[in-house]
């Protein structure tokens, strides 16, 4: 008797038949072959493929935020380079033990973020550049990982900044707590943004 849970799928092939196949297989080996490729149909392919391995979703968001800054992409640029800037960015509270080569180039940062009144430190490495135009870190701490990237548009006299962060939970039990922590840094990503741009104005 075959048993089937509501949703299943049950599938029923005729019977194989077998006729003359030990002796094709005897002849097969003799010529250095794999006897496999001489099964009847599904068979044939069932033996050669591989398991297959379901791996669970991991949950993820994805926010972004664009302003334009008073100042031409130059000097926005520069900013970017200069640690305390990602505390004004959004995602990060606190930079702290930056990394900068001796061109003056920032390489990666350990920061501070807090998220539904619970502080969490990470670290920030490279993870794309193209001098004058984009700047893209890897993020990670106990919780989540991802990228936090902005992007710069020369418009002259002005440029625009787009910032985009993409998180994920990190961990077995992350999860739970993912959808608070995204929250958390999704909800405060305009302000910090609008906040940096403005930043730019004359005073």
């Amino acid at each position: 008797m075959i048993r089937t849970f509501p949703g299943s799928t049950v599938v029923v092939h005729r019977p194989v038949t077998f006729h003359g196949y030990k002796n094709r297989c005897r002849a097969h080996e003799g010529a250095g072959n794999d006897n496999r490729s001489l099964l009847p149909g599904a068979l044939g392919a069932a033996a050669t493929s591989p398991r297959i391995r379901y791996v669970a979703a991991v949950p993820s968001q994805t926010f972004a935020h664009t302003s334009t800054a008073p100042a031409p992409s130059g000097e926005v640029w520069a900013a970017l380079d200069e640690p305390a800037t990602w505390e004004s960015i959004g995602g990060v509270d606190r930079v702290f033990d930056p990394l900068v080569d001796s061109d003056g180039r920032l390489r990666g940062f350990s920061f501070d973020t807090v998220a539904a009144g619970k502080k969490y430190v990470g670290t920030a490495t490279p993870h794309a550049r193209e001098e004058g135009r984009l700047m893209s870190w890897r993020i990670q701490n106990s919780e989540i990982r991802g990228f936090t990237t902005v992007a710069l548009a020369s418009g002259g006299a002005s440029t625009t900044i787009t910032v985009t962060l993409e998180v994920e939970s990190a961990g077995l039990l992350s999860g739970m707590f993912f959808p608070v922590i995204a929250a958390a840094i999704g909800s405060g990503l305009p302000r910090a943004v609008d906040g940096f741009a403005a930043s730019f104005a004359p005073t």
